[in-house]
């Protein structure tokens, strides 16, 4: 039932979405609905060139992150089922690269376009996120911690280890146990019960 209301509210939104940029007044006076056809050639053309030639910035730990963005908006809000259909092939290629070219989560190959800081420190390449997501290696850009959980019939607790080890913090939680409803009246006699 929870997925159905989530595609119902993502289906209302890409259609919300899709209004307000169609009706967007430009400062050229043109609508985004005016903007769909030449924008359509463009987009096409560069799928294209994609689709034959590959990436002149071949396995580019930059710029590939931006390339997915894009055709993952591409594929989730064109209506041009041609456009989606050549989005998801070069979004695949584009996969196949980097599953290809990586190591323990690690973009580490030759790459047509990267930078200093890239280069001297992999953890920091834009595509580390893309990598932990697709393949479970490499690490997510931002701070990670490890969280641990258990469970049982009447409660479960969790927390979070080793994260800003030494360092304060202001919004985190770091534990947390939960308990049933049965376990919960328990305590409460057992704490505010008289004897």
């Amino acid at each position: 039932m929870q997925l159905k209301h989530s595609r119902l509210l993502s289906s209302r939104f890409k259609e919300y979405l899709k209004e307000t940029i169609l009706t967007f007044k430009y400062n050229s006076n043109m609508y985004g609905r005016d903007k769909i056809a030449p924008a359509e050639k463009r987009i096409d053309a560069w799928l294209d060139l994609r689709l034959r030639t590959g990436f002149s910035e071949w396995l580019s730990n930059v710029y590939y992150d931006e390339d997915i963005t894009a055709l993952v908006n591409l594929i989730d809000f064109s209506d041009n089922s041609e456009l989606t259909g050549k989005a998801q092939e070069v979004l695949n290629s584009i996969f196949l690269d980097m599953a290809l070219n990586s190591f323990y989560g690690i973009f580490g190959s030759t790459h047509g376009r990267s930078y200093t800081e890239e280069k001297q420190n992999p953890l920091t390449e834009s595509t580390i996120d893309t990598e932990k997501l697709l393949f479970g290696m490499g690490i997510y850009a931002g701070e990670e911690v490890n969280i641990y959980m258990y469970k049982c019939r009447d409660y479960s607790l969790s927390c979070a280890q080793d994260y800003r080890k030494g360092y304060g913090g202001d919004q985190q939680h770091i534990w947390q146990a939960t308990l049933s409803p049965k376990a919960l009246k328990t305590l409460w006699l057992l704490l505010f019960q008289p004897k």
